[in-house]
């Protein structure tokens, strides 16, 4: 029986091929993520245009970039609305808190003054 060989990597050397970390669609691409990806492309098209010489293809490579990218702007405007959303409710939560806690307080003044009138003043 022959004895087997070491597995190859992509790059032709004997390395074992590294395991890949799995996301999910929410964990990889936060909000942050997806704006800082869209900044970066935004500049290097902004390069592109500003550097290259042959205004024709540099303008058709930046028109197909960002007909393909259109996609990830909705992404990123639908994560930012969704996490306004999510601080306006965490604003509106604590602001009942505030008045319920306001209310128990003003309850509770309102009963020991109840006591003292009832009982008189010692």
């Amino acid at each position: 029986m022959a004895p087997k060989r070491p597995s190859a990597s992509p790059a032709g050397g004997d390395t074992p091929k590294r395991a890949r970390k799995t996301y999910t669609l929410e964990q990889a691409l936060t909000a942050a993520n997806l704006f800082k990806c869209m900044d970066l492309l935004a500049q290097s098209m902004k390069i592109l245009e500003e550097n290259y010489p042959n205004i024709e293809r540099s303008t058709a490579v930046i028109s197909g970039v960002m007909e393909k990218i259109t996609c990830y702007e909705v992404l990123l405007k639908e994560k930012q609305q969704k996490k306004k959303h999510l601080v306006m409710v965490a604003t509106v939560v604590v602001m009942v808190v505030v008045v319920v806690v306001v209310v128990v307080l003003v309850m509770m003044i309102l009963m020991v003054v109840v006591v003292v009138v009832v009982r008189g003043r010692p």
